[in-house]
């Protein structure tokens, strides 16, 4: 590949894996047996993306407003274990990402709000499992994107300006972070999680472009 990118920056869930799929729907199934419904749409239109303590705490809100008390003591915990066990029969590669992250030899990373331990199980049982060798970042004790500081910390480790860097993101937390870091941001929805406005909705929130596989992204890097 030849491309005026130096780096390229996935995110985890929703580009490299399908993970944000098989969780949404776990998470839709658990919320509706203790009264808290959502459409589809609705639900990866405002919680893709978000880091784990961001997602628990809007949770909380709405149950307390809408269903007016708190969630069953626990609930969170056992819909985290439904969705690790779903993962571990459910969980694959996005098409097409493992051969795109393998064919590009420049410097790659991955950059997720994602836990370290549950990334590294993802990216092994996606087949991707030493790709983005030590280049793979959690947000930590960073704050959690919509924050650029993962990318930041992404693109300094890999020694590269963060203006020649190519960020492949899904959601709008993730668009919003690689563009206040500086760089070129692609809306990526070819997860079967996206809807089909999905991608219009990342443009409005600053995605330099739409791309719904990866087949597509090599082709623009190209």
């Amino acid at each position: 590949m030849t491309t005026p990118f130096a780096a390229l920056i996935f995110d985890c869930d929703g580009v490299l894996v399908n993970s944000e799929e098989v969780a949404q729907r776990v998470e839709l199934t658990c919320l509706a047996e203790v009264g808290l419904n959502y459409q589809r749409e609705e639900f990866a239109r405002r919680f893709s993306g978000l880091s784990t303590a961001l997602f628990r705490h809007a949770i909380l809100n709405e149950y307390a407003e809408r269903v007016g008390q708190m969630p069953p003591n626990g609930f969170f915990d056992r819909m985290f274990a439904r969705v690790v066990a779903a993962y571990q029969t459910e969980l694959e590669a996005i098409e097409g990402a493992c051969e795109f992250a393998v064919a590009w030899q420049k410097p790659k990373a991955v950059a997720s709000s994602g836990s370290p331990d549950l990334i590294a199980t993802k990216l092994s049982k996606a087949g991707l499992e030493g790709v983005f060798g030590d280049y793979v970042f959690c947000s930590g004790d960073l704050p959690p994107k919509p924050s650029p500081d993962v990318f930041l910390l992404a693109a300094e480790k890999l020694g590269v300006a963060c203006r020649d860097c190519l960020v492949i993101e899904d959601s709008v937390s993730g668009v919003l972070a690689g563009k206040a870091a500086g760089m070129t941001v692609a809306g990526f929805v070819g997860g079967g999680h996206c809807s089909q406005t999905h991608g219009e909705l990342l443009l409005d929130n600053g995605a330099d472009w739409i791309s719904h596989t990866f087949t597509d992204i090599a082709q623009r890097v190209a």
